[in-house]
């Protein structure tokens, strides 16, 4: 349950980044320094939260032991960040989430069938294959009215 609830709370302070991020596009006029501002807010949170739960200590065993495309979460995770300047005042909050979360939703169906990428395997059932599709179509009908 408090995983569930984590991952709400996720959500919650994306749809709040995507206006800070705004907000900080019109103040700043440079995408990049906004990114480098939200990431560099990110790591002090990080490292207090890291600090106070368990600390930051790891060692050559644990980094070999980590898949090689792992080592893509940060590029990966530098694209959000990017796209939140670039594209979400544009589009607006709610368009410029949904389409992320669709997008991340639809993506995630075929890891979780295989169970590829580290994911515990959960078959892409009827059920789950429509409720990726009524993101899609949900998202769809935001963006559009």
């Amino acid at each position: 349950m408090l995983l569930y609830l984590f991952a709400i709370a996720a959500g919650l302070a994306s749809a709040v980044q995507a206006a800070c991020t705004g907000a900080l596009v019109r103040g700043l006029h440079n995408p990049y320094l906004v990114v480098l501002v939200s990431l560099v807010g990110s790591i002090c949170v990080i490292a207090v939260a890291a600090a106070v739960a368990s600390g930051l200590g790891w060692g050559r065993a644990e980094a070999a032991s980590v898949p090689w495309w792992a080592w893509l979460a940060g590029a990966c995770g530098a694209g959000v960040l990017l796209s939140q300047p670039v594209a979400a005042h544009a589009l607006g909050a709610t368009p410029y989430i949904g389409l992320m979360v669709s997008a991340a939703v639809v993506a995630s169906v075929l890891p979780d069938h295989f169970g590829a990428l580290g994911f515990v395997r959960h078959t892409a059932g009827l059920w789950r294959v429509i409720g990726a599709g009524l993101m899609v179509a949900g998202v769809t009908l935001v963006a559009k009215f």
